[in-house]
């Protein structure tokens, strides 16, 4: 039989009258984990970390990130200007912002190993307004576009003004090279003529359609004359033109020899000559053709 001392009757009427707040030592235990578990430990925002114990969120994450920082920084760990491209850094993968660029802490790597981090900035993602804008508007450039309807609208970085067309008003065929265009920033595509793969992509500048080909002048230009390279070559008569390292060169083709064995000596430097399975360059005074060349000759 149990001796139940006088005071322990006095407690059990207590509790069962109200008049005492009486719990378990698992109520206890249920009690601490609650309180533990109400928040995980204080970040400048994001997502809580559950606590040490129980089930509770808390209302700030552990890293959470504020003003220009990503996640894991603070804004105080990222420079108050922009850094400069290449800079060195001290916390890899630190992502910062700033207006219209994303500056990311990198360490590189190579044969030799990790390189110290340096800062990689690029063009932040293109914020597209509400409306579509004007043409020549001023705009923060970004990547990427923005599409209205059947509009497409893109921020240049070079003028940082908007340029918006619908592709549907794009040539039906490739324009010549520097022809005159409407909308400055207006880029087309075209499909090569055969139907394949590829093809060329127009973009209308200040001074006419750029499709990257070579702009022929009107009339022979003279060896040595300075130029803008680009795709292709110029026909003169019985001769060829082509920018090669920004000068004009001209020569004729039939002076082409036959079939030259690789790397053989060659006279002018930068001409092309044309085979039926391909090209020869003369490069470094030294012929360079290509490898359907050779193997279509035998290996020669």
């Amino acid at each position: 039989m149990t001796t139940r001392h006088p005071w322990m009757s006095w407690i059990v009427a207590g509790c069962l009258s109200g008049l005492i707040a009486c719990s378990s030592s698992d109520d206890k235990d249920s009690d601490n984990d609650n309180r533990a578990g109400s928040g995980g430990r204080q970040g400048a925002s994001g997502s809580g970390s559950s606590g040490t114990s129980g089930s509770g969120s808390g209302s700030g994450g552990s890293d959470g990130a504020s003003g220009n920082g990503s996640a894991g920084a603070n804004a105080a760990d990222c420079p108050a200007a922009e850094p400069t491209e290449d800079e060195a850094c001290a916390m890899t993968d630190l992502q910062c912002n700033y207006t219209g660029r994303e500056c990311t802490c990198e360490a590189g790597r190579s044969d030799a190993g990790v390189l110290p981090a340096a800062w990689n900035c690029r063009r932040g993602a293109q914020m597209c307004p509400a409306a579509e804008p004007t043409n020549g508007a001023a705009c923060t450039s970004g990547r990427g576009e923005c599409m209205f309807g059947a509009t497409i609208c893109t921020c240049h970085e070079d003028n940082a003004t908007w340029a918006c067309w619908d592709p549907a008003d794009c040539p039906a065929t490739i324009p010549d090279e520097q022809a005159a265009c409407d909308v400055v920033g207006m880029e087309c595509e075209f499909q090569n003529a055969s139907g394949g793969g590829g093809g060329d992509d127009c973009e209308c500048t200040a001074t006419g359609w750029d499709c990257g080909r070579q702009v022929c002048p009107a009339a022979r230009p003279t060896v040595g004359a300075a130029c803008e390279g680009g795709d292709g070559t110029c026909p003169f008569g019985a001769e060829v033109c082509d920018c090669r390292m920004q000068m004009w060169l001209c020569w004729d083709p039939a002076d082409c020899p036959a079939v030259p064995a690789p790397e053989s000596a060659c006279t002018l430097e930068g001409m092309r000559c044309e085979y039926g399975a391909g090209e020869c360059d003369c490069d470094d005074l030294l012929w360079n053709c290509d490898d359907e060349i050779t193997d279509a000759d035998g290996g020669v």
